[in-house]
């Protein structure tokens, strides 16, 4: 369920911000940085929801400690925030936008190899980049 809910924190942002067509200013994309923890409190109500709130408010913490809300660094950043982490940022490289068409996945692949150890969890990466090449060897 964190999984799936775990943007739901932008239905507190301004629609304007939200499908913005173009690049965000910094203080949208500051605005955007709220998400997260809109998120954790539009869930916290909601029983079902009270162990996954975690991976609602995590999933843009980066593994050098660089993300938000709370700045979590390596092994402080629960493995299922890590694993939508990749899994999120594979979605939107690929995904197209408003002011841009989404990249290939090989592309995408190449990116999060590029960014392992610093935006996302080194043990999570191997494990998606081997799973994505077994994808891959069978289409």
């Amino acid at each position: 369920m964190g999984c799936l809910l775990h943007d739901v924190g932008k239905i507190g942002i301004s629609e304007e911000i939200v499908r913005k067509p173009s690049s965000l200013t910094v203080e949208e994309y500051n605005i955007i940085k709220e998400h997260p923890g809109k998120g954790e409190q539009i869930a916290r109500p909601i029983g079902f929801l009270q162990n996954h709130r975690f991976l609602i408010r995590n999933h843009h913490e980066w593994y050098d400690g660089t993300g938000y809300p709370d700045r979590l660094k390596g092994e402080d950043i629960p493995v299922g925030a890590q694993i939508i982490g990749v899994a999120d940022a594979f979605d939107a490289i690929t995904s197209t936008r408003p002011y841009r068409f989404g990249l290939d996945p090989e592309v995408a692949l190449e990116r999060i190899r590029e960014n392992r150890g610093t935006q996302f969890s080194p043990q999570v990466v191997d494990v998606f980049v081997k799973i994505f090449d077994e994808i891959c060897a069978v289409c």
